[in-house]
């Protein structure tokens, strides 16, 4: 067994064909038995979560290894092409060298971790399915992962590709990390990460007056909504401030371990977004934190934060007091609701 060996036609054994409705259309669909010298074909697509290495993978491991109990489920594929040759006695031969894996990475990181160190493995049952598109196996990741396994919604948002406020955001949140806090776009937390790709999204919408979505898809529609709203790039920009503006007033060295907390992120979000003084007088839609109210809003005592954020309304408490921070000392000039 030879991961680097190419393969440019795969072999599937005791198989059989059947069609499957999917997305309004029907679908070849290969099922059988995939064995270890044919795992090379298997390719990790980038909407894929992060395999993990962790007690888990080493039940997996144990369970491919010879003697081991197995693993009664089956990988699902795709494959972007129609063309097979069933080969008889029960084998079908699949015209490619890209099995693209939907599902079913740890137990697949398993085999391959085994066939490293020499060890045989177990075969895996499969099923495939044929004349996929790009666009159909985000999909169809997407709504495995929703009803069957627990999925991080940092990696079902990163795949939302064709969501324009998404996409802005995450280039530019990858392009320039000297204006973005390091974004957690995998299942795991990397060495670094400093808030959720949820959060950044999150922000985003509470920044202009929307609600706290209940969930990702409500996610996605707030952010339909914004972009729509005041355009990709002047949505980029308002949020580059905003984590400009947060810096600087969570940034003295006894507040600054706060400053990327859930808690924090939502309530300077929905105090900008939510009155008059944080935006162009002349251009509403344009985020403008001033000097003096980022100076006055810096002067929040640490026992105020610590406090608030040990609430279990952790947001609503630290918005209180950062209006009343704003506020503290004026007989004018006090902070004024916007409508959006």
């Amino acid at each position: 067994m030879d991961l680097d060996t190419k393969i440019t036609a795969v072999r599937i054994t005791d198989a059989a064909l059947s069609t499957q409705q999917l997305r309004g259309r029907t679908f070849q669909i290969i099922r059988g038995v995939l064995m270890p010298d044919q795992f090379a074909a298997i390719m990790v697509p980038p909407y894929q979560r992060v395999a993990m290495d962790n007690a888990k993978h080493d039940e997996i491991m144990a369970a491919l290894s010879p003697g081991g109990i197995g693993i009664p489920d089956d990988l699902l594929l795709c494959v972007r092409g129609t063309d097979f040759v069933n080969v008889g006695s029960g084998a079908f031969v699949v015209n490619t060298g890209e099995l693209w894996l939907l599902d079913g990475h740890q137990r697949v990181y398993g085999a391959w971790d085994l066939i490293s160190q020499g060890s045989p493995t177990a075969p895996f049952g499969v099923k495939i399915i044929l004349g996929t598109t790009l666009e159909e196996e985000v999909e169809f990741f997407h709504q495995v992962n929703r009803l069957q396994t627990k999925v991080s919604p940092h990696v079902l948002l990163r795949n939302r590709g064709d969501n324009a406020a998404i996409a802005a955001l995450r280039e530019a949140a990858k392009a320039d990390g000297t204006k973005f806090p390091q974004v957690q776009w995998d299942q795991l937390k990397q060495t670094g990460d400093q808030i959720t790709a949820h959060m950044l999204y999150e922000v985003a919408v509470l920044l202009h007056g929307r609600s706290r979505p209940g969930d990702h898809e409500e996610l996605l529609e707030s952010l339909v909504a914004v972009s729509s709203e005041i355009g990709t790039e002047l949505l980029v920009e308002n949020v580059t401030t905003f984590f400009e503006a947060l810096r600087k007033i969570f940034g003295s060295e006894s507040l600054s371990r706060f400053m990327y907390r859930a808690d924090v992120l939502r309530a300077v979000a929905i105090l900008f977004g939510g009155h008059v003084e944080f935006w162009k007088a002349n251009n509403q839609k344009r985020l403008f934190v001033r000097a003096p109210a980022i100076s006055k809003l810096g002067g929040i005592r640490l026992n105020v934060v610590e406090r608030e954020l040990a609430t279990s309304a952790g947001t609503t408490n630290l918005l209180r007091e950062l209006i009343r921070q704003y506020n503290l000392g004026r007989t004018a000039g006090l902070l004024r609701q916007r409508q959006w």
